[in-house]
Protein backbone atom coordinates (compact mmCIF):
# COMPACT_ATOMS: atom_id res chain seq x y z
CA UNK A 1 0.00 0.00 0.00
CA UNK A 2 1.95 2.75 -1.39
CA UNK A 3 -0.35 6.49 -2.11
CA UNK A 4 3.10 8.43 -3.50
CA UNK A 5 3.35 10.66 -0.82
CA UNK A 6 6.76 11.41 -0.42
CA UNK A 7 7.30 13.15 2.73
CA UNK A 8 11.10 14.31 1.96
CA UNK A 9 10.01 16.73 -0.86
CA UNK A 10 5.81 17.12 -0.24
CA UNK A 11 5.49 20.54 2.00
CA UNK A 12 4.94 19.04 5.45
CA UNK A 13 6.65 20.17 8.41
CA UNK A 14 5.96 20.15 11.92
CA UNK A 15 4.54 24.11 13.48
CA UNK A 16 7.06 26.04 14.29
CA UNK A 17 4.91 27.27 17.76
CA UNK A 18 2.49 25.29 19.76
CA UNK A 19 -0.79 25.84 17.33
CA UNK A 20 -4.37 25.94 18.55
CA UNK A 21 -6.51 22.94 19.04
CA UNK A 22 -10.16 21.70 19.73
CA UNK A 23 -10.94 20.41 22.72
CA UNK A 24 -13.58 17.83 21.90
CA UNK A 25 -15.86 16.70 24.79
CA UNK A 26 -15.30 13.16 25.54
CA UNK A 27 -12.06 12.85 23.20
CA UNK A 28 -8.65 12.53 25.08
CA UNK A 29 -5.87 14.63 23.68
CA UNK A 30 -2.33 14.10 24.72
CA UNK A 31 0.48 16.93 24.99
CA UNK A 32 4.09 16.32 25.60
CA UNK A 33 6.36 18.54 27.58
CA UNK A 34 10.06 17.83 26.66
CA UNK A 35 12.28 20.04 29.35
CA UNK A 36 16.15 20.29 28.21
CA UNK A 37 18.62 21.29 31.70
CA UNK A 38 21.63 23.25 30.54
CA UNK A 39 24.54 21.32 32.12
CA UNK A 40 25.78 24.44 34.49
CA UNK A 41 22.45 24.56 36.67
CA UNK A 42 22.23 24.58 40.00
CA UNK A 43 20.04 21.62 41.77
CA UNK A 44 16.96 22.75 43.14
CA UNK A 45 13.44 22.64 42.56
CA UNK A 46 12.27 24.77 39.90
CA UNK A 47 8.55 25.64 39.71
CA UNK A 48 6.32 27.37 36.28
CA UNK A 49 2.95 26.73 35.12
CA UNK A 50 1.40 25.80 31.83
CA UNK A 51 -1.02 28.38 30.85
CA UNK A 52 -4.63 26.75 28.75
CA UNK A 53 -6.44 29.55 27.36
CA UNK A 54 -9.94 29.62 25.20
CA UNK A 55 -13.60 29.65 24.88
CA UNK A 56 -13.42 32.17 27.45
CA UNK A 57 -11.77 30.32 29.81
CA UNK A 58 -8.28 30.30 31.49
CA UNK A 59 -7.17 27.44 33.19
CA UNK A 60 -2.93 26.80 35.09
CA UNK A 61 -1.57 23.47 35.54
CA UNK A 62 1.11 23.80 38.02
CA UNK A 63 4.78 22.26 37.34
CA UNK A 64 7.71 21.32 39.10
CA UNK A 65 11.07 20.40 37.87
CA UNK A 66 13.78 18.51 40.21
CA UNK A 67 17.57 19.08 39.20
CA UNK A 68 19.85 16.58 40.24
CA UNK A 69 23.14 17.21 41.89
CA UNK A 70 24.81 14.87 38.97
CA UNK A 71 25.47 14.40 35.78
CA UNK A 72 25.02 11.23 33.94
CA UNK A 73 27.52 9.04 32.96
CA UNK A 74 27.89 7.09 29.56
CA UNK A 75 25.58 3.75 29.93
CA UNK A 76 27.94 0.69 30.64
CA UNK A 77 26.88 -2.79 31.07
CA UNK A 78 25.49 -4.45 34.10
CA UNK A 79 28.15 -7.36 34.55
CA UNK A 80 30.84 -4.71 33.84
CA UNK A 81 31.19 -1.38 34.99
CA UNK A 82 34.66 -0.89 32.86
CA UNK A 83 32.27 -2.05 29.47
CA UNK A 84 30.59 0.24 27.14
CA UNK A 85 27.00 -0.36 26.37
CA UNK A 86 26.79 0.59 22.63
CA UNK A 87 23.24 2.85 21.77
CA UNK A 88 22.76 2.92 18.11
CA UNK A 89 20.24 2.95 15.37
CA UNK A 90 20.47 1.29 12.07
CA UNK A 91 19.23 4.10 9.52
CA UNK A 92 18.08 3.00 5.65
CA UNK A 93 17.03 5.83 3.65
CA UNK A 94 17.83 8.50 6.39
CA UNK A 95 21.63 7.17 6.99
CA UNK A 96 24.21 9.76 5.42
CA UNK A 97 24.31 12.87 3.33
CA UNK A 98 24.11 10.56 -0.21
CA UNK A 99 20.74 8.44 1.04
CA UNK A 100 19.05 12.03 1.86
CA UNK A 101 20.10 13.66 -0.98
CA UNK A 102 18.56 10.75 -3.27
CA UNK A 103 15.29 11.14 -1.08
CA UNK A 104 15.29 15.00 -1.36
CA UNK A 105 16.11 15.25 -5.36
CA UNK A 106 19.82 16.17 -4.85
CA UNK A 107 19.78 19.10 -2.55
CA UNK A 108 23.09 19.20 -0.54
CA UNK A 109 22.34 21.63 1.63
CA UNK A 110 19.17 20.44 2.68
CA UNK A 111 20.53 16.60 3.02
CA UNK A 112 23.51 17.94 6.04
CA UNK A 113 20.58 19.91 7.09
CA UNK A 114 18.79 16.76 7.93
CA UNK A 115 21.78 14.40 8.77
CA UNK A 116 22.75 16.98 11.64
CA UNK A 117 19.03 16.98 12.52
CA UNK A 118 19.22 13.33 12.97
CA UNK A 119 22.52 12.90 14.51
CA UNK A 120 21.42 15.57 17.12
CA UNK A 121 18.52 13.94 17.85
CA UNK A 122 19.70 10.69 18.26
CA UNK A 123 22.65 12.30 21.08
CA UNK A 124 20.33 13.81 22.98
CA UNK A 125 18.37 10.81 23.27
CA UNK A 126 21.24 8.86 24.35
CA UNK A 127 22.37 7.03 21.02
CA UNK A 128 25.56 8.19 20.50
CA UNK A 129 26.92 5.63 18.74
CA UNK A 130 27.63 5.98 14.95
CA UNK A 131 27.15 3.87 12.23
CA UNK A 132 29.39 4.20 9.24
CA UNK A 133 27.20 7.21 7.59
CA UNK A 134 26.81 5.75 4.49
CA UNK A 135 30.61 4.80 3.45
CA UNK A 136 29.75 0.77 3.41
CA UNK A 137 26.66 0.53 1.39
CA UNK A 138 28.09 2.96 -1.30
CA UNK A 139 25.40 5.84 -0.44
CA UNK A 140 28.54 7.96 0.07
CA UNK A 141 31.61 8.46 -1.04
CA UNK A 142 34.84 8.97 1.27
CA UNK A 143 34.02 13.18 0.58
CA UNK A 144 30.49 13.11 2.12
CA UNK A 145 31.33 10.12 5.08
CA UNK A 146 34.28 12.53 6.16
CA UNK A 147 31.39 15.59 6.50
CA UNK A 148 29.31 13.21 8.13
CA UNK A 149 31.71 12.18 10.68
CA UNK A 150 32.27 15.82 11.25
CA UNK A 151 28.36 16.43 12.35
CA UNK A 152 28.47 13.00 14.33
CA UNK A 153 31.32 14.32 16.71
CA UNK A 154 29.81 18.07 16.64
CA UNK A 155 26.82 16.50 17.92
CA UNK A 156 28.39 14.52 20.52
CA UNK A 157 28.21 11.34 18.91
CA UNK A 158 31.08 8.80 19.80
CA UNK A 159 32.89 7.34 16.71
CA UNK A 160 35.51 5.11 18.79
CA UNK A 161 34.88 2.17 17.69
CA UNK A 162 32.54 3.09 14.81
CA UNK A 163 30.80 -0.17 13.57
CA UNK A 164 30.18 -1.31 10.13
CA UNK A 165 32.86 0.68 8.61
CA UNK A 166 33.10 -1.90 5.65
CA UNK A 167 31.84 -5.33 4.12
CA UNK A 168 33.16 -8.42 5.26
CA UNK A 169 30.43 -11.00 4.39
CA UNK A 170 31.77 -12.15 0.86
CA UNK A 171 31.14 -15.81 0.47
CA UNK A 172 34.23 -18.09 -0.29
CA UNK A 173 32.99 -19.94 -3.20
CA UNK A 174 36.11 -21.41 -4.57
CA UNK A 175 35.97 -24.99 -5.84
CA UNK A 176 39.71 -25.68 -5.37
CA UNK A 177 42.30 -24.36 -3.10
CA UNK A 178 43.45 -21.28 -5.28
CA UNK A 179 42.30 -17.59 -3.22
CA UNK A 180 38.65 -16.64 -4.01
CA UNK A 181 38.37 -13.76 -5.27
CA UNK A 182 36.11 -12.83 -1.35
CA UNK A 183 38.96 -13.17 -0.04
CA UNK A 184 40.96 -10.52 -2.03
CA UNK A 185 37.86 -7.71 -2.01
CA UNK A 186 37.74 -8.43 1.60
CA UNK A 187 41.49 -7.09 2.11
CA UNK A 188 40.82 -4.39 -0.28
CA UNK A 189 37.86 -3.26 1.58
CA UNK A 190 39.75 -3.73 5.01
CA UNK A 191 42.73 -1.75 3.92
CA UNK A 192 40.76 1.28 2.39
CA UNK A 193 38.49 1.78 5.43
CA UNK A 194 41.28 1.44 7.69
CA UNK A 195 43.42 4.08 6.30
CA UNK A 196 40.56 6.29 5.44
CA UNK A 197 39.13 6.00 9.10
CA UNK A 198 42.54 6.73 10.39
CA UNK A 199 42.79 9.99 8.41
CA UNK A 200 39.42 11.22 9.12
CA UNK A 201 39.18 9.88 12.68
CA UNK A 202 42.69 9.27 14.19
CA UNK A 203 41.93 5.64 14.94
CA UNK A 204 41.49 2.11 13.16
CA UNK A 205 38.93 0.43 15.73
CA UNK A 206 36.61 -1.17 13.24
CA UNK A 207 34.07 -3.62 13.55
CA UNK A 208 32.98 -4.51 9.95
CA UNK A 209 29.84 -6.01 8.91
CA UNK A 210 30.07 -9.76 8.84
CA UNK A 211 26.56 -10.64 7.33
CA UNK A 212 23.10 -9.81 7.60
CA UNK A 213 20.95 -12.67 9.24
CA UNK A 214 22.60 -15.71 7.71
CA UNK A 215 21.99 -19.23 7.42
CA UNK A 216 24.43 -21.70 8.83
CA UNK A 217 25.96 -22.30 5.86
CA UNK A 218 26.44 -18.77 4.95
CA UNK A 219 28.14 -18.23 8.40
CA UNK A 220 30.31 -21.08 7.29
CA UNK A 221 31.03 -19.62 4.10
CA UNK A 222 31.53 -16.29 6.17
CA UNK A 223 34.44 -18.02 7.92
CA UNK A 224 37.22 -17.37 6.14
CA UNK A 225 36.36 -13.85 5.20
CA UNK A 226 36.70 -12.72 9.14
CA UNK A 227 39.18 -14.31 9.27
CA UNK A 228 40.88 -11.92 6.70
CA UNK A 229 39.34 -9.03 9.01
CA UNK A 230 40.82 -10.26 11.96
CA UNK A 231 44.10 -10.34 10.45
CA UNK A 232 43.87 -6.75 9.76
CA UNK A 233 43.14 -5.91 13.38
CA UNK A 234 39.45 -5.42 12.98
CA UNK A 235 36.78 -6.86 15.30
CA UNK A 236 33.38 -8.64 13.64
CA UNK A 237 29.96 -7.88 13.95
CA UNK A 238 26.55 -9.68 12.74
CA UNK A 239 22.71 -9.91 12.81
CA UNK A 240 21.64 -13.69 13.47
CA UNK A 241 19.28 -15.51 15.69
CA UNK A 242 19.94 -18.75 17.25
CA UNK A 243 21.30 -20.32 14.67
CA UNK A 244 24.67 -18.52 14.95
CA UNK A 245 25.13 -20.20 17.66
CA UNK A 246 25.36 -23.69 15.78
CA UNK A 247 27.22 -22.36 12.96
CA UNK A 248 29.71 -18.68 14.01
CA UNK A 249 32.75 -19.15 16.44
CA UNK A 250 34.94 -16.50 14.98
CA UNK A 251 32.65 -13.19 15.05
CA UNK A 252 33.62 -10.50 18.04
CA UNK A 253 29.61 -8.99 18.26
CA UNK A 254 26.72 -10.97 17.49
CA UNK A 255 23.48 -8.63 17.09
CA UNK A 256 20.39 -11.04 17.98
CA UNK A 257 17.53 -10.46 16.56
CA UNK A 258 14.17 -10.90 18.52
CA UNK A 259 13.25 -12.11 21.79
CA UNK A 260 16.12 -11.60 24.18
CA UNK A 261 17.17 -13.78 27.54
CA UNK A 262 20.14 -14.00 29.74
CA UNK A 263 20.84 -17.10 28.04
CA UNK A 264 21.63 -15.60 25.28
CA UNK A 265 24.53 -12.59 26.68
CA UNK A 266 26.09 -15.93 28.88
CA UNK A 267 26.40 -17.80 26.04
CA UNK A 268 28.73 -14.91 23.88
CA UNK A 269 30.37 -13.56 26.88
CA UNK A 270 31.70 -17.50 27.60
CA UNK A 271 32.95 -17.61 23.90
CA UNK A 272 34.47 -14.00 24.70
CA UNK A 273 32.12 -12.34 22.31
CA UNK A 274 29.80 -9.16 22.77
CA UNK A 275 25.69 -9.33 22.11
CA UNK A 276 22.96 -6.88 21.12
CA UNK A 277 19.70 -6.91 20.13
CA UNK A 278 16.95 -5.60 17.23
CA UNK A 279 13.66 -6.18 16.29
CA UNK A 280 12.53 -6.88 20.24
CA UNK A 281 10.44 -5.49 18.47
CA UNK A 282 11.01 -2.72 15.52
CA UNK A 283 10.84 0.92 17.04
CA UNK A 284 7.19 1.14 15.86
CA UNK A 285 4.76 0.84 18.57
CA UNK A 286 3.48 4.11 19.62
CA UNK A 287 3.79 3.10 23.75
CA UNK A 288 6.83 4.75 25.56
CA UNK A 289 6.94 2.76 28.51
CA UNK A 290 7.32 -0.99 26.45
CA UNK A 291 9.86 0.88 23.96
CA UNK A 292 11.98 1.98 27.58
CA UNK A 293 11.60 -1.00 28.91
CA UNK A 294 12.89 -3.11 25.45
CA UNK A 295 15.32 -0.90 24.87
CA UNK A 296 16.84 -0.16 28.82
CA UNK A 297 16.50 -2.36 31.58
CA UNK A 298 15.11 -5.43 29.89
CA UNK A 299 18.64 -5.74 27.85
CA UNK A 300 20.25 -4.52 30.76
CA UNK A 301 19.53 -6.70 33.44
CA UNK A 302 20.45 -9.61 31.04
CA UNK A 303 23.58 -8.48 30.63
CA UNK A 304 23.84 -7.37 27.14
CA UNK A 305 26.33 -5.14 25.56
CA UNK A 306 24.21 -2.89 22.78
CA UNK A 307 20.65 -1.81 21.54
CA UNK A 308 20.97 -1.52 17.87
CA UNK A 309 17.65 -1.40 16.51
CA UNK A 310 15.47 -0.51 13.21
CA UNK A 311 14.78 1.86 12.36
CA UNK A 312 15.23 5.69 13.08
CA UNK A 313 12.89 7.00 10.34
CA UNK A 314 10.91 4.84 7.56
CA UNK A 315 7.91 4.75 5.80
CA UNK A 316 6.73 8.07 4.30
CA UNK A 317 4.55 8.27 7.34
CA UNK A 318 2.79 5.35 5.78
CA UNK A 319 2.23 2.63 8.36
CA UNK A 320 1.23 0.47 6.28
CA UNK A 321 3.65 0.23 4.03
CA UNK A 322 5.72 -2.98 5.46
CA UNK A 323 4.38 -5.89 7.57
CA UNK A 324 6.07 -4.54 10.69
CA UNK A 325 6.00 -1.01 11.87
CA UNK A 326 9.59 0.56 11.94
CA UNK A 327 10.06 4.00 12.48
CA UNK A 328 11.35 5.94 15.46
CA UNK A 329 10.05 9.35 14.03
CA UNK A 330 8.56 10.78 11.00
CA UNK A 331 10.37 12.56 8.02
CA UNK A 332 9.63 15.99 6.71
CA UNK A 333 10.76 18.60 4.29
CA UNK A 334 13.23 20.06 6.90
CA UNK A 335 13.38 18.10 9.65
CA UNK A 336 11.65 15.17 11.18
CA UNK A 337 8.89 15.11 13.97
CA UNK A 338 9.47 12.93 17.35
CA UNK A 339 7.01 10.53 18.92
CA UNK A 340 6.02 8.60 22.06
CA UNK A 341 8.39 6.02 21.34
CA UNK A 342 11.31 7.76 20.30
CA UNK A 343 10.96 10.01 24.06
CA UNK A 344 10.38 6.15 25.67
CA UNK A 345 13.76 4.65 24.09
CA UNK A 346 15.64 8.16 25.52
CA UNK A 347 14.70 7.31 28.76
CA UNK A 348 15.23 4.05 28.32
CA UNK A 349 19.19 4.44 28.13
CA UNK A 350 18.76 7.28 31.35
CA UNK A 351 17.84 3.94 32.95
CA UNK A 352 20.78 2.43 32.21
CA UNK A 353 22.93 5.67 32.80
CA UNK A 354 21.18 6.07 36.64
CA UNK A 355 22.01 2.30 37.21
CA UNK A 356 25.54 3.06 35.94
CA UNK A 357 26.33 5.97 38.04
CA UNK A 358 24.73 4.44 40.74
CA UNK A 359 27.05 1.27 40.41
CA UNK A 360 29.98 3.36 40.16
CA UNK A 361 29.15 4.68 43.42
CA UNK A 362 28.54 1.53 45.34
CA UNK A 363 31.35 -0.16 44.28
CA UNK A 364 33.49 2.86 45.52
CA UNK A 365 31.63 2.18 48.89
CA UNK A 366 32.14 -1.47 49.24
CA UNK A 367 36.08 -1.14 48.22
CA UNK A 368 36.02 1.09 51.95
CA UNK A 369 35.92 -2.37 53.32
CA UNK A 370 34.05 -3.94 56.40
CA UNK A 371 35.72 -1.42 59.09
CA UNK A 372 33.99 1.39 57.20
CA UNK A 373 30.70 -0.05 57.78
CA UNK A 374 28.26 2.51 56.57
CA UNK A 375 29.63 3.39 53.12
CA UNK A 376 30.29 -1.04 52.95
CA UNK A 377 26.73 -1.41 53.74
CA UNK A 378 25.20 1.57 52.00
CA UNK A 379 27.51 0.20 48.64
CA UNK A 380 26.14 -3.45 49.35
CA UNK A 381 22.71 -1.54 49.43
CA UNK A 382 22.50 -0.20 46.14
CA UNK A 383 23.62 -3.01 44.42
CA UNK A 384 21.00 -5.31 45.86
CA UNK A 385 18.57 -2.46 44.72
CA UNK A 386 19.23 -3.19 41.13
CA UNK A 387 20.05 -6.66 41.20
CA UNK A 388 16.39 -7.05 43.00
CA UNK A 389 14.69 -5.47 40.04
CA UNK A 390 13.05 -7.03 37.41
CA UNK A 391 13.74 -6.13 34.08
CA UNK A 392 10.98 -7.27 32.25
CA UNK A 393 7.54 -6.40 34.64
CA UNK A 394 9.59 -3.90 37.44
CA UNK A 395 7.80 -0.40 38.35
CA UNK A 396 10.64 1.77 35.95
CA UNK A 397 9.15 5.41 37.49
CA UNK A 398 9.88 3.77 41.37
CA UNK A 399 13.00 2.24 40.34
CA UNK A 400 14.33 5.60 38.81
CA UNK A 401 13.16 7.18 41.95
CA UNK A 402 14.71 4.82 44.47
CA UNK A 403 18.17 4.88 42.17
CA UNK A 404 18.12 8.43 42.92
CA UNK A 405 17.93 8.42 46.73
CA UNK A 406 20.54 5.65 46.69
CA UNK A 407 22.92 7.77 44.76
CA UNK A 408 22.83 10.84 46.91
CA UNK A 409 23.00 8.93 50.20
CA UNK A 410 26.28 7.39 48.39
CA UNK A 411 26.92 11.05 47.70
CA UNK A 412 26.95 11.57 51.09
CA UNK A 413 28.44 9.36 52.67
CA UNK A 414 31.70 9.72 49.99
CA UNK A 415 32.00 13.11 50.41
CA UNK A 416 30.87 13.86 46.79
CA UNK A 417 28.78 17.57 46.84
CA UNK A 418 28.59 17.51 43.33
CA UNK A 419 29.22 14.96 40.14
Amino acid sequence: IDPGFKSAVEPVADAATLQPVVLEKGKFKQFWINVKVPLATKPGLYKGKVEMRGGGGQWTIPLALRVLPFALPDPKTYYDLNSDFYAMLYVCGTGSIGTFMKRNGGDRKNAEKKLWERLKSQAEHGYRDALYLGYRSGAAGEEQTAAGLALAKKAGMRTDPLFEAFSCSQRYTAADDSVPEAIYDVRYNAKKAGDFMLKTLGHKNLWPAGGEEPSIRRIVQFRDVWKEAHKAGFKVMCNGQDRRTVGGWNDDLRVHGGTTSAEHARFCHNVKGKIGNYAGPHNGPENPEFMRRRHGMSLYKKDFDMTYNYDWCEGDWNDLRYSYRITAVYETREGFVSTMQWEGMREGIDDIRYSTLLLQLAEEAYKAGPAQTEKFYAGRKAMRHVALFDGEAGDLDAYRMETVNHILKLMKLLGKEAL
